[in-house]
């Protein structure tokens, strides 16, 4: 009789998992996991790592997981960006091996409309021409320049919440190391990186709405399921989502299990990780933490 009362647990058990793998996500940026065994708890924030200054906002339990957070952890640790000297050693590797140049993947009308594009942000193609085209991506949209988060017109969830963690003398950290970030540009050929931002360019050129807008539109809804959908959609950049997010997002799950046992943390990363059936929300649904929206 136990072993059949057990056999009907387990399949209730796959199918209540398979359940609660289709629910949608509630609308929340904010998320508190909690472990059931030991009741220790991280919270996980997804961010945006650039947005328009008037799409700017602060959820409002944001103030309350700082507070109890001893620690706050983002996908690189913020410390390294602001290193010169971690800054000058990773420049070689922002630039195309082997000396290749956009002129080597876009024709001479496609290289225009680039080279037009960046003149007006006073960057001419002589001294950017080199740079891996994703890395150059950044400043596909209009009104996006070099000094976009310095001149307030554009903001940063990271770096809004590395100058609290500073003011509030808060230890911080990262899950992964810039090298390892810049190293997935080497992993996109880099003739689909030039059309990826060619693409971007025109885009925001026809006055259609930029990738960064609709992406701020959606974060401002909170809608994770929405913005996962759209990079599955996306046909610039859905066959590299494996590459960009998932395997990431995988190696990701022991190190939040980790900081969850030393001590409560923040976790902010960008929003995009959090949603879908690959997202790090349902990875650790799986695994039987706790998830509770702090919408």
């Amino acid at each position: 009789m136990k072993y059949r009362i057990h056999f009907f647990f387990l399949v209730f058990s796959l199918i209540l998992n398979h359940v609660i793998a289709q629910e949608k996500l509630a609308h929340s940026l904010l998320w508190k996991v909690t472990d059931p065994q030991t009741q220790r708890y991280v919270y996980i924030f997804g961010t945006i790592h650039m947005i328009p200054e008037s799409d700017f906002f602060w959820p409002q339990q944001l103030d309350t997981a700082i507070k109890q957070s001893g620690k706050i952890v983002f996908e690189i640790d913020m410390n390294e960006i602001a290193d010169p000297n971690k800054i000058f050693e990773l420049m070689p590797l922002l630039m195309m091996r082997n000396d290749t140049s956009l002129a080597d993947l876009l024709s001479v009308d496609e290289m225009k409309v680039i080279s037009d594009h960046f003149e007006k942000l006073g960057l001419p193609m002589i001294l950017i021409s080199k740079f891996k085209p994703l890395f150059l991506s950044v400043m596909a949209s209009d009104g996006i320049s070099g000094d976009a988060l310095q001149s307030g017109n554009y903001k940063s969830y990271e770096l809004v919440l590395q100058n609290l963690a500073d003011s509030l003398e808060k230890e911080t950290g990262g899950l992964e190391t810039i090298n390892f970030q810049v190293s997935l540009f080497d992993a996109i050929p880099y003739k689909k990186q030039a059309k990826m931002l060619l693409d971007a360019i025109q885009q925001s050129n026809s006055g259609s709405d930029s990738m960064l807008a609709k992406l701020a539109k959606d974060y401002r809804s909170q809608n994770l399921e929405e913005m996962a959908e759209a990079a599955e959609k996306d046909p610039g950049t859905a066959e590299f989502l494996e590459l960009l997010l998932y395997s990431r997002n995988r190696n990701w799950i022991p190190l939040i299990r980790k900081h969850m046992e030393e001590k409560v943390c923040l976790i902010a990363v960008g929003a995009g990780h959090l949603g879908g059936p690959n997202g790090i929300l349902r990875l650790l649904q799986k695994e039987s933490y706790i998830l509770t929206p702090m919408n």
